[in-house]
């Protein structure tokens, strides 16, 4: 396997006809003509593992911090920095358990467990509406919920097993599916703030993932080998590709922890600007509404970094392909450090979310595209979550060190300084740093 621009999926070495019928026995059917792993049965894995993200784990409970921010400070005198700190320790919470939670994952059966974890995530998202104003309490709830946060590499491999023929798309449209839902939220949540308080944001969420998710995971959602053992047919199907590095041995590897680096870059900028990015705005001269709507901008441009760097992902062979994203991230970074309430200042902020929301998107499923490209399939959650959980731990911090910036200084310049250097710094380290793949997109060993 060369680092050079491949064909399309179907020339890749490592995809052969027995993966293809592997494939067509996780979703119960047969191959035929050009196939696609894109079956009912798949889709409705998919379906359940995106809402168990959203709902499930906790994401969105994290960023209605950002419309609560205001309010919770005047309701309890909480400092800026003080309220982004619960957002640090939900990161925290899910760093520590990721790299346990991954080597479940590779041994283990985790639909219960993650039903379980869905209907504790609904009870506490809940019990956030009935905060009494101690902040310790607060940090313990959102503690809590960091360890439903950590379920991402759980869903993450669900999806990444099921779908190998088009795993880059798959991928991709995992994450679209949830920008869409951030998208959304906003919005959805800005009328129920305006309608009852910032304790309705949580009490809706709660009740949603009660009602909505936990129900979808109980019908849906398999784990993949379950998936596999429904197969029927003359079609026999061989064992899954158990080739790929071991989490000792990624752990003695650079490449890792080049990753590890590279999302915390990724992970400070967007982690630490997301729970400000109202405040932001405001404090600057620029409307509620024009910051709300830029936060829906962003969400949408998202989509189209994902849904890009899906076919980009599954149409390129080499990691470079990433540095153009992270170009264009850093450039929407710095418009966003310049945009105010004066002059053209919204049209600063909205080229600058749109960037950022271009190049943003594209991290989170490249990023977890690479660990299949670079390590392989047979310890992808213990290392994965090893990655992630050292990454959120270091970029956790930002929310809290954002907050504590402003409110020392009383602006959040300082702050963007070193996320645009933080931006630069991946462009580099994608194009120049990172070695040629190691596995096929199958998971077999590259040639």
């Amino acid at each position: 396997m060369t680092d050079d621009v491949t064909g399309d999926l179907d020339t890749d070495q490592g995809t052969t006809p027995s993966t293809r019928s592997l494939n067509a026995g996780i979703a119960g059917e047969q191959p035929s003509g050009r196939w696609s792993d894109f079956t009912p049965a798949n889709l409705k894995v998919g379906f359940a593992c995106l809402l168990g993200l959203m709902l499930a784990g906790s994401p969105l409970a994290t960023s209605a911090i950002s419309l609560a921010m205001v309010p919770l400070s005047a309701a309890w005198g909480w400092s800026r920095g003080e309220i982004g700190g619960a957002v640090t320790a939900w990161s925290w919470a899910g760093a520590l358990a990721m790299p346990f939670l991954g080597r479940h994952l590779d041994k283990r059966r985790t639909r219960g467990p993650l039903i379980a974890l869905a209907i504790v995530t609904g009870v506490l998202t809940v019990s956030v509406a009935l905060q009494t104003g101690s902040l310790a309490q607060f940090y313990a709830i959102y503690l809590l919920l960091g360890l439903s946060g950590a379920t991402i590499m759980v869903y993450t491999k669900i999806v990444a097993a099921i779908f190998t023929v088009n795993r880059g798309k798959a991928l991709a449209l995992f994450t679209i599916g949830s920008t869409v839902i951030v998208a959304a939220f906003p919005q959805v949540m800005r009328v129920v703030f305006e309608h009852s308080s910032w304790r309705g944001i949580f009490l809706v969420l709660g009740l949603a993932t009660l009602v909505v998710a936990v129900p979808v995971l109980v019908l849906w959602l398999k784990d993949p080998p379950d998936a596999a053992a429904i197969a029927a047919g003359p079609v026999r199907l061989p064992d899954p590709p158990t080739d790929g590095a071991t989490a000792e041995e990624a752990r003695r590897s650079a490449t890792f922890w080049l990753i590890v680096l590279i999302n915390v870059c990724g992970g400070t900028t967007i982690f630490g600007l997301l729970p400000h990015l109202v405040a932001i705005m405001t404090s600057r001269g620029l409307s509620l509404t024009a910051a709300v709507g830029a936060m829906s901008l962003s969400s949408l441009f998202v989509i189209v970094g994902q849904f890009s760097i899906g076919f980009v992902m599954d149409r390129f062979n080499t990691v470079k392909i990433a540095a153009p994203y992270m170009f264009v991230f850093g450039v929407g970074v710095f418009m966003l450090s310049i945009a105010s309430g004066h002059g053209r200042g919204e049209w600063l902020l909205y080229g600058g979310v749109a960037l950022m929301g271009t190049g943003g998107g594209a991290q989170l499923p490249f990023a977890n595209y690479v660990f299949t490209r670079y390590f392989g399939m047979k310890a992808f959650g213990e290392i994965a979550g090893l990655s992630y959980g050292l990454s959120l731990a270091v970029s956790g911090l930002s929310p809290a060190l954002i907050g504590i910036v402003y409110d020392r200084t009383g602006s959040y310049s300082p702050a963007f300084a070193v996320l645009a250097a933080a931006a630069a710094l991946n462009v580099v380290l994608y194009a120049f740093v990172l070695p040629r793949y190691r596995y096929s997109r199958s998971g077999a060993p590259a040639g």
